[in-house]
């Protein structure tokens, strides 16, 4: 026990007459540790236990937050008994309804990010779809030549030709790579079959969407190249499409340098080649 001034909070192991700093004579008694201690230890406090797993809950609100027992019993519990140290752990944060409002969050967040992706379609969220069906002659490779690398290839002469020029260089763009797919085989499939095509609205939507909202912000250009069985490698039939292409040394007024390219190969190995630039 100890005792300390009113006035100045000074403080002496015994009570004396008068405060040696400021003179003051009412001391107020301080307990040590060990009786304060003891003192806490004594407090008790009411809570609500749930009988099937344990939990204790603050008030009796049915039904238990972690199992959902309907019943709650009343308990009163010394504030010695409760282990300091044991906090509270994210397992009894983890409530059944809390769980599944967690789980559902994150289910929509995936269909989303998978809607955006275009991995699932989702109404109002997906790309629109742009891929034909039956589609005659190659799209991915042809003559032992990878299509992918023929169109890098293309577009990293294209560049080169453009600088020389004096024009803006241009960078391949996923969904404008789409919309060149879409139109090309469609070309093709025109060509080979006789095949029309009904709408190209999905395709104009993509190009409103990356053509800074308008559909007049983009340019189509096409040409057809020698069959690519007469070239060695990927970077020779590339470059060969680029040295015929009228985008290598056009001015393309009022465009972002974004652009889909896309090579396919027909049934009579002519190569058909479409761009578009926005």
């Amino acid at each position: 026990m100890s005792w300390r001034c009113e006035v100045c909070g000074a403080s002496y192991d015994r009570e004396p007459e008068t405060c040696d700093n400021c003179g003051h004579d009412g001391f107020l008694e301080v307990p040590d540790e060990a009786e304060a201690t003891a003192a806490e230890a004594d407090v008790t406090t009411t809570v609500w236990v749930c009988p099937s797993c344990g939990r204790e809950h603050p008030k009796n609100s049915p039904p238990c937050s972690r199992c959902g027992a309907s019943k709650l019993e009343m308990e009163e519990k010394r504030v010695a008994d409760y282990d300091v140290g044991a906090a509270t752990s994210y397992r009894d944060l983890v409530t059944p309804r809390y769980a599944v409002a967690v789980l559902a969050a994150l289910a929509v967040g995936l269909l989303f990010v998978a809607g955006v992706t275009g991995l699932v379609h989702v109404p109002g969220i997906s790309p629109p779809a742009l891929a034909l069906a039956d589609v005659p002659g190659e799209a991915e490779r042809a003559d032992g030549l990878e299509l992918a690398a023929v169109e890098a290839a293309y577009l990293e002469r294209l560049n080169e030709a453009r600088t020389a020029a004096g024009h803006p260089t241009l960078s391949g763009e996923g969904r404008l790579g789409d919309v060149a797919t879409f139109y090309n085989q469609a070309r093709v499939k025109e060509a080979v079959t006789g095949w029309t095509l009904d709408s190209d609205e999905a395709a104009i939507e993509v190009l409103r969407n990356r053509c800074r909202g308008s559909p007049t912000a983009f340019s189509f250009e096409s040409v057809t190249v020698p069959a690519l069985s007469s070239f060695g490698t990927a970077a020779e039939a590339g470059a060969a499409i680029a040295d015929v292409s009228p985008v290598a040394t056009r001015p393309l007024p009022d465009t972002g340098g974004a652009t889909g390219v896309d090579v396919h190969v027909a049934p009579d190995g002519s190569t058909y080649v479409f761009q578009v630039v926005c």
